[in-house]
């Protein structure tokens, strides 16, 4: 609600300060981006080198956020002995990386959580005061976002090097091998302080410094041998890959530290003043990968296609009996266009059906769950001596499952490419069936065990089927006039299937009185992540909140609760056009969905209570004629559709005439937009949003809470080519 606005509430005359601000203006901005690059290339008769040096500068759209990169890259290739028989390449990036962060998270501690301070704010209270300092707000887990923002200082600094070498040999023709060594390194360092300030949760002021260093290293081997026979076409590859990721980190922290501005910062000097609230602590991860695979291409007279493979990977992620996955695939293909009957056809000049059939795994899984985990806690101990002092005891904090084996993505895909009237009509079309077996689950686990829940792989399904689509033209193409049109699209039918416990509950949601109350749910017969509240049927005369009466008991409680469709959208889609006439350019492209839902949290914490307690609350709320004494309960009140369509991106560009200039190629300006415009009912800043909100590792799906707001970027831009 605006300043006035709010005034006409009048629901209680403390609550008018005599201001006007509009809170998300004083936090938010206009912020200029810069990128420069420049890059060299060469080739010769053995080889091809490419050199470029860039530079990111990009201010964040809220105030005190920002990223600078730069980045080096050196990529080379060459060759060797006689017809080139050894092919040497060389790619190396190096990336230098600041990042300046601003305090908000997904949870709702009020150390932090920016947006939602600047979207609850009082709209009639002032940035300043009568001295030109920041209001005080004196209210607890409630700050001035201004304010925040200036005793809030969070900087990461990042080095990361990714490079990557490979050698092929031609041993005999048509016999190949290939090595490959690439090599991921990052060290970063993030220093995140709170200055002494007048808040409830840190008013002395904390300093915490993270440090991580990654090192992740791949090594493949391959053998590949082609033989033509006639119309016989084969195509054989082994081969073996191993990676290691290492992960390594420390942190610790400092309390009762200086005030903001006197002496040295803590991020430079973490002694200067304080004391350890965090002792110095680290941890360290490590996870290997190593697979064998094989696959064969057969391809007869440019017609009939077919391919076999099969894969055994393992990973230290799974338990002790469990560790290698063997997965197999296999696809067959028909090129009709070649077909005699077809050859000199005016209408089809391309068409190939195709069906496929294949196993993958999934080892994206929490590092250690298959190990037993212990730890020594108050609540375990005892009194052993007759000073009654506590003991801490053992406590279980996981238990064991060297069974936990790989989880299987299995699917199914039938589909057609065409090419009709020389690229007049041109597409693909293609129904798919994806079913994940056994997959991974933090479950309740058996009685007698020593923790209440186990991961495990649940004898259950989770398909997914549809239909996907591609459909393009040349409209026009004539020597000063082209224009391309394509669209796409995918339909997704979601469902759960077989699941040995009756629900699995996930989606935290976060706000006063909501700890503990989640907003997703797994159940048979319903789509992932499906949604689990109470019914919001409107208000009555009163202005009290109507639930529905699911069990009809008279009374509205948990057990009213009922599922409603979840965030997976049924049907998502995009529109991409092409046009040069003469030296202009100009494309766009648009994204859209239909059929998901959102659980707008961030409204959750607007609702109409805030009235009786000096905050602001969502203009529709009021106007619906709610009762400010009304408790914040999760329900379909905040459940919304993520339907929308975007003007994803439109780019105009001019290629001047540079055939007078020697030491010219090309000279291309361009002016582009993103996220131009977005046509959606969604009340949000965003309806492309999935705040992590997970329960004890089970995925959450929907739910929108203090999402940083995507930016709407115009760009001016320059190709120079020499």
């Amino acid at each position: 609600m605006s300043a006035d606005e709010y005034r006409s509430a009048g629901i209680n005359k403390l609550y008018d300060h005599g201001g006007n601000t509009d809170w998300q203006d004083e936090i938010f901005r206009n912020a200029v981006s810069s990128n420069h690059s420049v890059s060299f290339s060469k080739s010769t008769e053995t080889g091809n080198y490419f050199a470029s040096i860039s530079h990111m500068d990009q201010d964040g759209i809220i105030l005190n956020s920002g990223f600078k990169r730069t980045t080096a890259r050196l990529n080379a290739e060459e060759s060797f002995f006689d017809n080139k028989r050894l092919k040497i390449k060389l790619n190396l990036t190096a990336s230098d990386i600041k990042e300046t962060g601003i305090p908000n998270g997904a949870n709702a501690g009020s150390d932090g959580q920016v947006i939602i301070h600047a979207l609850m704010a009082n709209p009639t209270r002032s940035v300043y005061d009568q001295n030109g300092s920041f209001t005080n707000f004196n209210m607890n887990a409630h700050y001035n976002p201004l304010y925040l923002l200036s005793v809030y200082n969070d900087k990461t600094n990042t080095f990361r090097v990714l490079g990557n070498t490979e050698a092929t040999l031609r041993i005999l023709p048509g016999l190949n091998y290939k090595f490959n060594l690439g090599i991921d390194k990052t060290m970063s360092e993030r220093n995140t302080t709170m200055y002494p300030n007048i808040t409830d949760r840190t008013p002395k002021g904390m300093y915490v410094q993270a440090n991580l260093d990654s090192y992740n290293v791949l090594l493949e081997h391959y053998l590949t041998y082609d033989l033509n026979l006639n119309k016989h076409n084969f195509s054989l590859l082994g081969g073996f890959s191993y990676q290691k990721f290492k992960t390594t980190g420390t942190y610790f922290g400092v309390k009762n530290i200086a005030n903001q501005g006197a002496g040295i910062s803590p991020e430079i000097n973490p002694g200067y003043s304080g004391e350890a609230f965090i002792p110095a602590a680290g941890y360290a991860q490590e996870n290997e990968l190593q697979s064998y695979f094989g696959r064969v291409n057969y391809n007869f007279d440019k017609k009939y296609l077919l391919t076999a493979s099969l894969r055994a990977d393992g990973s230290t992620r799974f338990g002790q009996n469990n560790k290698y996955g063997y997965f197999p695939s296999a696809a067959v293909g028909w090129t009709v266009s070649n077909e005699n009957f077809l050859k000199d056809s005016q209408i089809i000049n391309e068409l190939k059906l195709r069906g496929s059939w294949g196993q993958t795994g999934n080892q994206e899984v929490p590092n250690k769950i298959t190990q037993a985990s212990s730890s020594l806690s108050p609540s375990g101990g005892y009194y052993l001596y007759d000073n009654l002092n506590l003991i801490n005891g053992v406590v279980i904090n996981r238990t064991p499952n060297p069974d936990l084996k790989w989880e299987v993505v299995e699917q199914t895909n039938i589909g057609a490419d065409f090419s009709l009237w020389r690229n007049k009509l041109y597409g693909s079309l293609e129904y798919y069936n994806k079913v994940t077996k056994d997959p991974i689950l933090n479950i309740p686990s058996r009685p007698l065990s020593p923790t209440s829940t186990v991961w495990k792989n649940v004898d259950a399904k989770i398909v997914n089927k549809g239909f996907e689509f591609s459909l393009g033209s040349e409209i026009i193409k004539t020597e000063n006039f082209t224009w391309n049109f394509d669209v796409n699209g995918a339909t997704v039918n979601n469902v759960v299937k077989d699941l040995p416990v009756s629900a699995i509950y996930s989606g935290e949601v976060s706000g006063p009185g909501l700890s503990g109350v989640t907003a997703n749910i797994y159940k048979n017969g319903y789509e992932v992540g499906s949604f689990y509240m109470l019914n919001y049927l409107g208000v009555d005369a009163n202005g009290k909140y109507i639930y529905e009466d699911v069990n009809n008991d008279g009374r509205i409680d948990q057990n009213d609760r009922k599922i409603f469709e979840g965030a997976i959208p049924n049907f998502t889609f995009g529109i991409n056009s092409y046009m040069k006439y003469k030296k202009f350019d100009f494309s766009f492209s648009f994204i859209g969905q239909t059929g998901g839902y959102l659980v707008n949290n961030t409204a959750l914490d607007l609702n109409i209570n805030n009235l009786a307690s000096d905050r602001n609350v969502l203009k529709n709320f009021y106007e619906s004629g709610a009762n400010f004494t009304n408790q914040p309960q999760l329900s379909s009140l905040y459940l919304e559709k993520s339907d929308f369509i975007r003007l994803n991106n439109v780019k105009l560009g001019y290629t001047f005439d540079t055939s007078q200039l020697k030491f010219l190629r090309s000279i291309n300006l361009y002016v582009s937009a993103q996220n131009l415009l977005t046509l959606t009912s969604y009340s949000g800043y965003d309806p492309l949003v999935d705040t992590n909100k997970q329960v004890s590792g089970n995925q959450s799906l929907g739910i929108d809470y203090t999402t940083y707001p995507s930016a709407k970027t115009f760009i001016l831009g320059a190709t120079v080519k020499f």
